[in-house]
């Protein structure tokens, strides 16, 4: 560290990886978090990138030494893209062990206001100071999962692969597993309808699939339960109406 400019190095080099953006501090981990972002082809137009990906640094100081800590794909919506995201350091909330933070991007223009030169989005950040149960996740074509009326595997609209899909109403799917909690994970979009999701004897609770003003997302987690006693559990998925419903897998912790 010097208080002179012939002095200064860049505090993370990773060359063509850096897209605008900022440290924010932690106070909960003592530390400071940066994202950057980039697109992982040549882009010869802009804005038409292939994909953009966020990757989030930590360390002790702004200055030094960063670490990878994780990186995501925005290949999970299924048109647009993010890019120029910031964390903001205002609104962290302590949840449980966790900590969450807001995350700010920009998208380009969708269908309700095609005008527009771009969308502000705020999407939450988990950090997890405490130790991370151990999860594993059932894809929607495994075996275990049984389901029942009329499902088919579609990957129309997606770019992340098949998922099993029903207009059906009452159509089912049901999944075994041997864990202390379990998420239901699924896609959103403004023409799908609800779900009721229980586990074990518990009562059905709605779930939506509906999103407004946004394009499809993909591999969300719509439904979770921690704190079950380890052994055997069943989590049901019911679709409410003849509307679309999606199960893109089941994610099982402390299994």
């Amino acid at each position: 560290m010097s208080s002179k400019i012939e002095s200064a190095e860049p505090i993370l080099n990773v060359p063509v990886h850096c897209g605008q953006t900022g440290p924010c501090y932690i106070p909960s981990r003592s530390a400071y978090l940066m994202v950057v972002w980039y697109n992982t082809d040549r882009m010869e137009k802009w804005f038409e990138p292939n994909e953009m990906r966020y990757d989030f640094y930590q360390a002790p100081h702004p200055w030094e030494p960063w670490s990878p800590i994780d990186s995501f794909s925005d290949r999970f919506l299924s048109q647009g893209h993010m890019y120029g995201p910031s964390l903001c350091a205002k609104f962290q909330q302590r949840q449980g062990d966790d900590v969450q933070v807001i995350m700010f991007t920009s998208d380009c223009p969708f269908g309700d206001v095609p005008s527009g030169v771009y969308k502000a989005w705020a999407s939450p950040v988990i950090l997890r100071t405490g130790g991370a149960e151990r999860a594993v996740t059932a894809s929607h074509d495994d075996k275990r999962i049984m389901y029942s009326g009329s499902w088919n595997a579609s990957s129309d609209g997606r770019l992340l692969g098949p998922v099993h899909v029903t207009t059906a109403k009452d159509a089912a799917a049901e999944f075994r597993f041997a864990g202390t909690g379990v998420e239901y994970i699924a896609d959103r979009d403004a023409a799908f309808g609800s779900v009721a999701v229980s586990v074990d004897a518990s009562s059905p609770e709605t779930v939506s699939l509906k999103v407004e003003n946004f394009p499809r997302l993909c591999e969300v987690s719509m439904f979770r339960l921690f704190g079950l006693n380890k052994g055997p559990h069943t989590i049901r998925i019911v679709n409410k109406a003849a509307s679309t419903a999606i199960v893109h897998g089941f994610r099982v912790y402390g299994g």
